[in-house]
């Protein structure tokens, strides 16, 4: 019975050793080895918050996800897998208010914060690795991050990939005024917000798992609504700073963010490695949708192309 207990007693706290430390296990997939691990972690900005990776013994490069809002990085594991497959590491953690971030849930103070986050987390990642090789690839709200983070730190990293990249989202006068008033009064009263749900993908599964997330909030805060709204004008400033390679994706039914968004972006571009690519049929969540292998390929064609000019 002694025996017993101390077995009991050990699993116990090799269990909680696990759980304060993170997990990591080894997925054997196309018959290479894929390592996941998931930990939280205190970055400088002073978030405290949730990460996942997906990687392979020598990665070409890492990949750096920003995922889009309400949602959080559980939602890219396909993402992470695929890209871990074809020998890049995959790291995304969970914005600040999003998933099992340590933070106001739907809440920002301003739209920068995301940016220093993302700086923050992306030290993080170079200096628990030995690779200097970094690529952002942010969806929707991830996008606007991602191309707002690398216009205004103007380096760091070695190229962007957006998809469905909220640069512009279609704006009401009424609402932006309402939302001006009620975060001077009240900015973290939350609203009801109902994402319209065929626009994410024509695929009922993934509309159904979006729904029945918990870690999917539903009700933001009338801040961050007000700052990503801000956001989307004042990007367009820093766009200009953009000098990196970039790869801009884009459902062409996507009726969250519509098409011109990445259509107007590419034009105000002044980088001259700079890709459009639309997907005729699909909705928001190019990745997400039927036929997501065409996407997701060419991201990997993408990568594997400035990979080689990189290694001249």
């Amino acid at each position: 019975m002694i025996k017993i207990c101390y077995v009991l007693s050990l699993s116990i706290h090799i269990i909680a050793w696990f759980l304060s430390e993170g997990l990591e296990y080894i997925i054997v997939e196309n018959m290479s080895s894929i390592s996941y691990h998931y930990n939280i972690i205190s970055l400088d900005t002073g978030l405290r918050t949730f990460y996942r990776c997906w990687t392979v013994e020598k990665p070409k490069a890492i990949v750096v996800g920003i995922h889009g809002f309400a949602e959080h990085s559980g939602r890219y594991e396909h993402v992470g897998r695929f890209l871990a497959s074809k020998g890049y590491a995959f790291y995304i953690y969970d914005l600040r208010g999003h998933g099992k971030s340590e933070a106001i849930k739907g809440y920002v103070d301003r739209f920068e914060d995301f940016l220093y986050d993302t700086k923050s987390f992306i030290d993080y990642v170079l200096n628990n690795t030995s690779y200097n090789r970094i690529f952002l690839l942010g969806h929707s709200m991830g996008g606007l991050i991602a191309i707002y983070y690398t216009g205004y730190f103007k380096h760091g990293i070695e190229g962007l990939a957006t998809s469905g990249a909220a640069v512009m989202i279609k704006e009401n006068l009424l609402v932006n005024s309402a939302l001006r008033v009620l975060s001077l009064i009240s900015p973290k009263k939350r609203i009801r917000f109902t994402v319209q749900l065929k626009c994410l993908t024509r695929v009922e599964e993934t509309i159904k798992k979006y729904l029945e997330d918990e870690l999917v909030f539903k009700e933001p805060t009338v801040k961050l609504l007000l700052e990503l709204l801000k956001a989307t004008r004042k990007v367009w400033e820093y766009i200009p700073n953009i000098k990196v390679p970039i790869l801009i994706m884009h459902g062409s039914e996507d009726c969250i963010v519509p098409c011109e968004a990445s259509k107007n972006l590419y034009g105000k571009l002044e980088a001259k490695d700079k890709t459009l690519k639309i997907y005729q049929g699909m909705r928001h969540e190019i990745f997400n949708e039927i036929g997501k292998e065409k996407p997701l390929n060419d991201l990997i064609t993408w990568l594997d192309k400035h990979i080689s000019y990189m290694s001249r």
